[in-house]
């Protein structure tokens, strides 16, 4: 017989080994060479973080905790002295409801800022039109991720 309970989540777990050289979604190597070309430290999908956890037990009595949610963002963009870090999650989804609801949990739970960039939006035809736009667009989560995180600011992080 198996018992699930939900426990509360320790915290962001390292992905389970997953090439950093192979883009599964959309716009995701198009956006990694923008950042290559502006000089933007990135890292390919680098965290799991834990939205609900559950402990199952089997016949024998033996727990186990499994993920039930999760949110793996994209990007990780490494913080330098003008942005902390923050995860940038791209999508060419139109019903962004899940995504939106487990960035929130992620910055609800673990004070990590999300930036969703849509493929085909304005901003994206602007980055691809200007890559520098992607700098401003940093330039500008990062200020929104310091009023969320102030522990975590560009300065500490460096």
């Amino acid at each position: 017989m198996t018992a699930s309970y939900l426990i509360p989540s320790p915290g962001p777990c390292l992905r389970r080994r997953t090439s950093p050289h192979k883009f599964v979604g959309p716009g995701e190597a198009e956006f990694a060479s923008w950042c290559q070309l502006l000089g933007i430290d990135i890292s390919y999908e680098p965290f799991l973080y834990e939205l609900v956890t559950i402990l199952d037990y089997d016949d024998n009595g033996v727990g186990r905790v499994r993920v039930r949610k999760g949110f793996a963002p994209d990007f990780l963009i490494h913080a330098t002295d003008y942005w902390p870090a923050m995860h940038v999650e791209i999508t060419g989804a139109r019903r962004r409801g899940k995504k939106i609801y487990r960035m929130r949990r992620t910055r609800e739970q673990y004070r990590m800022h999300t930036v969703l960039l849509v493929i085909g939006t304005s901003s994206w035809r602007r980055i691809e039109r200007e890559p520098q736009e992607l700098r401003r667009l940093l330039l500008r989560a990062g200020r929104r991720a310091i009023a969320i995180s102030p522990n975590s600011s560009a300065a500490e992080s460096a």
